[in-house]
């Protein structure tokens, strides 16, 4: 039985994986899970530049699910970001670049 201290120390070495990201129709949506729980997820989309467009936090949709909404819509040549967090502030994080069409784009663990 796993008490809430060891149940927190494993927390401190296991950061939250990244499943999956897919982008479409200007929806950016992961699947993100940890031992404990995912704390935050944000999405920053980066112009062809490099220069963030937006970043905001991603809504929690279920328990291991986000979603976030781009205003602009994204196109060719943006890179998306995304970072989760977990309770103990461990960090993955996920860059994908938009080659060309958007419909399905987006980033699967192999695992």
């Amino acid at each position: 039985m796993k008490t809430p201290y060891t149940l927190a120390l494993s927390d401190r070495f296991h950061p939250p994986v990244i499943h999956r990201v897919e982008l479409q129709d200007g929806t950016v949506r992961i699947r993100a899970s940890d031992d404990v729980c995912v704390a935050q997820v944000t999405v920053i989309i980066l112009n062809e530049a490099g220069n963030v467009v937006q970043q905001g936090p991603a809504v929690q949709a279920q328990p291991d699910r986000w979603s976030f909404t781009s205003t602009p819509p994204l196109r060719a040549g943006c890179k998306v970001v995304v970072e989760a967090q977990d309770l103990a502030s461990k960090v993955t994080i996920v860059a994908i670049i938009i080659l060309s069409r958007l419909r399905g784009v987006g980033y699967k663990d192999t695992e």
